[in-house]
């Protein structure tokens, strides 16, 4: 929930209430499961660079939401072009069932 309210923020323009909401997240959250929203979270934060998140593992459902959550901080940072590129990466996967994927489809349909 709170990376895709952040993502709702930060991407109408409310920075800061984005930023209080990035205040409230720290690398020592305790997890039962879905870490990547986490790591992503931590990227937007600036405590991980997103060099760190890229993941070739065999999970396409984790792959596609950190490829699509990779492009969307290029996305907030003005890197709209290697965002595009990060979300057809997704969209090339074939993944469908992934909501990264859905979602990096939808992004490059509106372009």
């Amino acid at each position: 929930f709170v990376y895709w309210y952040y993502m709702a923020l930060k991407r109408s323009g409310k920075d800061e209430s984005a930023g209080a909401v990035l205040d409230t997240i720290h690398e020592d959250i305790e997890l039962i499961e879905n870490d990547t929203y986490l790591n992503l979270l931590l990227v937007f934060k600036g405590i991980f660079s997103p060099g760190h998140l890229v993941d070739n593992s065999a999970d396409a459902l984790k792959n596609s939401t950190l490829g699509y959550g990779i492009g969307n901080w290029h996305f907030i940072n003005g890197r709209t072009d290697r965002a595009y590129q990060f979300w057809q990466d997704v969209y090339d996967t074939g993944q469908w069932p992934a909501f990264g994927f859905i979602a990096a489809e939808s992004e490059l349909a509106e372009r």
